[in-house]
């Protein structure tokens, strides 16, 4: 559930309303939680690191910004929450981001 609010609100950040710095970078975060958790933990599936990129192009973050000591600390426990159960948070990764995403569509590809 978190996942798809910060996907529903790049979307709505990159597009419609302006969102403040700090939620850009949240967003940004969790796109690189799922990205590094995909690349580690879910068999057959590898991120888009440059539609990441350009996530964060349009965000306007960068990657220094989550290299702080409470964003790596935020990092960690979403990373945590993802690896309770590996196989539902690679399948909401896929259904989110996958080829036919109903979020952001290829962010997330077979491999």
């Amino acid at each position: 559930m978190r996942h798809t609010l910060a996907a529903t609100a790049l979307a709505l950040c990159t597009t419609i309303t302006p969102c403040s710095a700090s939620e850009n970078t949240d967003i940004a975060l969790k796109l690189t939680v799922m990205a590094s958790f995909v690349d580690s933990s879910c068999v057959r599936m590898a991120p888009d690191y440059n539609m990441i990129r350009e996530a964060f192009r349009l965000l306007g973050v960068s990657t220094d910004e989550l290299k702080t000591r409470p964003r790596l600390a935020q990092g960690s426990l979403l990373t945590n929450a993802m690896k309770r159960n590996v196989k539902a948070s690679c399948d909401e990764a896929w259904r989110m981001f996958g080829t036919d995403g109903s979020v952001i569509p290829g962010m997330v590809t077979k491999r």
